[in-house]
Formats: C-alpha cells, structure tokens, sequence
C-alpha cells in the first residue's frame, strides 16, 4: 500500500487528484495541502509503516 499526500495550490485540482488517486487499488490518499509549508506539518503527523 503507498500512501499519498497531495500538495497543490488550486482547490479543483486536489479534489480531482483525491477523486483519481482513490480509485487506484494499491494508494491510499492520506492527507492534502495547499501549500510547501502546510505540506511540512501534514507529513509529520502523517503515520508510517516499518516495511
């Protein structure tokens, strides 16, 4: 399972990423950002796998 974390500016364009990324056996949408720095706290509260 991969996990993704959506990172743009433009609202339209995350929904349309989340609506076509959680149709993808195998990806796991985690969480979205609109910008770098929301990005930066939303990867470290984001949990990860010991694989």
């Amino acid at each position: 399972m991969v996990s993704v974390l959506i990172v743009n500016d433009q609202s339209l364009q995350r929904l349309a990423l989340r609506v076509l990324l959680s149709a993808e056996s195998g990806l796991t949408v985690v969480g979205e950002a609109a910008s770098g720095s929301t990005r930066s706290c939303a990867h470290h509260s984001v949990p990860t796998s010991s694989s």
